[in-house]
Order: structure tokens, then sequence, then C-alpha cells
């Protein structure tokens, strides 16, 4: 599915480069310090961040560390925007349920995650960029999660995840140094 050589942990950087290879159904994960360049390798992966030599042929869809909410919207607004977005209907998680007319920017902490992870719902994308994907999530929170993500290798996806810690299960891991 997807095969890169040489992506720099930090970009424009040509020292600790990483190799990615990664098959449908399976699960990298990215660990290291803070600053070891997770996230940076995700962004690049995503093509937020260009770098000479790095192609990505594969669409991906990347959810980042802090959520990306639009303030002034419901979360119904909000996940409906995801759907306008994809041109799909989304699976429905029952997540946030009780909260759909409350405005984004009141939402908790590991509520903004669950909105933000709602995304994947609407994906099409074969390859899924998960940066810290657990953080705030509370137990109910890591299970709906963890269902979601067999769902998508179950189907051939592929998940790359960055996180300080073992989490969840990997096929394969990546460890970043500083």
């Amino acid at each position: 599915m997807l095969t890169i050589k040489n992506i720099p942990q930090h970009p424009y950087h040509d020292q600790n480069l990483v190799d990615i290879n990664i098959n449908s159904g399976q699960i990298l994960w990215l660990s290291g310090l803070n600053g070891s360049g997770k996230t940076t390798v995700l962004r690049i992966l995503a093509q937020e961040i260009k770098v000479p030599d790095v192609r990505v042929d594969v669409e991906a869809c990347y959810i980042s560390a802090t959520p990306l909410l639009l303030y002034g919207l419901t979360v119904a607004s909000q996940v409906n925007y995801y759907q306008m977005l994809s041109e799909k209907e989304g699976v429905r998680l029952n997540w946030l349920d009780h909260c759909l007319d409350k405005p984004v920017e009141e939402l908790s902490k590991g509520q903004a995650q669950k909105l933000s992870l709602m995304r994947l719902c609407c994906s099409r994308a074969r390859l899924w960029l998960l940066d810290e994907p657990f953080n705030g999530l509370d137990q109910e929170g890591v299970a709906v999660l963890c269902s979601l993500l067999e769902q998508y290798l179950e189907r051939g996806g592929a998940v790359v995840y960055s996180s300080h810690a073992e989490l969840w299960r990997y096929d394969q891991e990546v460890c970043l140094s500083s």
C-alpha cells in the first residue's frame, strides 16, 4: 500500500531519516519522546509539509492531536460539515448524541477529540494518519475508537498512529529518536 523511504523526522534536515512500509489491514505505531518528530512524520505523510524527494501516492485522512473544529457550529452542524466535505454519509457514532445542540467551543477536551475523530467515519481514504488519537478519551471513547479502527482495517484500510505509550495493538513500530 505505502512505502516511503528517507522521511525526515524534522523538516528540511537530512539526519534521522525514517522509512515507512505499511500494507492494507496493518497498523504502524510511531513512538518516541516529545520533540522526536512523530507529528512531523505524520504531517509529511499527510502532505501538509512538502519535502523534496518524498512522494505519497495514497489518499490519507489526517487527524491532528489538536482537534480541528469550526467555532460557531454545533456538534450536529460539525458532523454534517464533515459529511458534506466527503460527499459520503458517515457512520453515526452515538458518542456525542447527548450534546448535538451544544456549540463546539463548549466541548470538553475529550468531547472535542471524539468530534474530531468522527471525521474518520466520513473518510474514503485508504490510510488514516492519527496523531495521539487516544488523548482525552474516556474508557468508552477508547473502546469505540478501537472498534472503529478494527472495522476499518477489516475493510482493507491502514493506520499510522502516534503515541507516547503503547495504547493499542500494532503490526509494526517505528521508534523515533531525538
